[in-house]
């Protein structure tokens, strides 16, 4: 059996200079034991570097060429996007 750690799934993930060398464990499936919070850590981590809503929302205004209307700070400087900065009440 092999356990493998939050280390271990993101690096395998992002395919870095380590992804091969934990490839074999994760890879045998039967054999891999996960705990649950190393799914936890990899999902906050994974949601802190990746705002799916953002990257979908993104998407959706490039394919259909359309503006991107936003508060949202992070899309401030993008190609089509009307960044409005939001102002205190």
């Amino acid at each position: 059996m092999n356990v493998v750690d939050s280390s271990a799934c993101l690096s395998y993930f992002a395919g870095d200079g380590n992804a091969a060398m934990f490839s074999k464990p994760i890879k045998q499936l039967p054999e891999l034991l996960v705990p649950t919070i190393t799914i936890t850590e990899v999902f906050k981590n994974v949601l802190r570097q990746l705002p799916l809503a953002d990257s979908i929302i993104f998407a959706t205004a490039k394919k259909y060429a359309a503006v991107l209307w936003t508060q949202d700070n992070e899309f401030e400087g993008l190609e089509n996007v009307r960044y409005i900065s939001k102002k205190s009440t």
